[in-house]
């Protein structure tokens, strides 16, 4: 087991390489850093990993509540472990991946048990590159979390996005902000995703490395904004 400081967190973790790639996204990058009109937002974190996304929310919210889903138990189990080690509050923790409909769900997981955080309906990751194993996991459709309101929703699910939203399409303005991190390996055209919180009166853009992308750019990973309509 190693640990790592974020900011004034202290992190375990069991895959340097890991670790420090999505350190280096979120908190060096600062790829989720946005501004609520709330100071205790209702957040809802999908794919939640070990908690890195979760403990850079609480520094901008210390105030939020977090509902957070995580299916692999390996991860949840660190993910406990670093919010109990910095005594963060408000956070509802759910050992389950969220799926369209059904109560469990295939999905692929690396064979040396590294790289838990490309978990993936897709054999190989959602890039394919990787040496992966099928398991079952529990699940929840989207659709019964989204029966409240939530201020931000932040998903990272692997190419599993469009899928997601197409299912709750229209149920988008359960959420006042977006944050979904697009995997464009050709699993579906990111149009549609945009057309769909396009009509739900979202405004939305596409964010690849701190700069705003057209669709037609895009390539590996990227970020989603969507913001409904009139919110600043």
């Amino acid at each position: 087991m190693n640990t790592g400081k974020l900011g004034k967190y202290e992190v375990m973790f069991d895959d340097s390489v890991e670790y420090h790639a999505l350190k280096r996204e979120i908190w060096g990058e600062h790829c989720y850093y946005l501004e609520l009109g709330n100071e205790a937002p209702h957040i809802l974190d999908i794919g939640s990993h070990i908690g890195l996304s979760i403990l850079y929310f609480k520094q901008l919210f210390p105030g939020s509540t977090i509902d957070a889903y995580e299916p692999h138990q390996e991860s949840l189990k660190l993910l406990k472990e670093n919010l109990l080690w910095n005594n963060i509050q408000g956070v509802n923790l759910h050992e389950s991946a969220v799926v369209t409909e059904g109560s469990k769900i295939l999905l692929h997981t690396n064979t040396d048990d590294s790289w838990r955080s490309t978990v993936s309906v897709y054999p190989g990751a959602w890039n394919e590159s990787q040496v992966t194993r099928p398991g079952d996991f529990a699940a929840t459709p989207l659709r019964q979390i989204l029966t409240t309101h939530y201020d931000l929703i932040k998903m990272d699910v692997e190419g599993y996005e469009y899928d997601l939203i197409s299912s709750v399409k229209h149920q988008l303005s359960q959420a006042d902000r977006w944050l979904i991190e697009i995997h464009g390996r050709g699993h579906y055209d990111i149009r549609e995703m945009l057309d769909l919180f396009e009509k739900a009166g979202f405004v939305v853009r596409l964010e690849k490395g701190g700069k705003t992308i057209k669709p037609h750019q895009l390539t590996g990973l990227a970020l989603l904004h969507a913001v409904r309509g009139g919110l600043k």
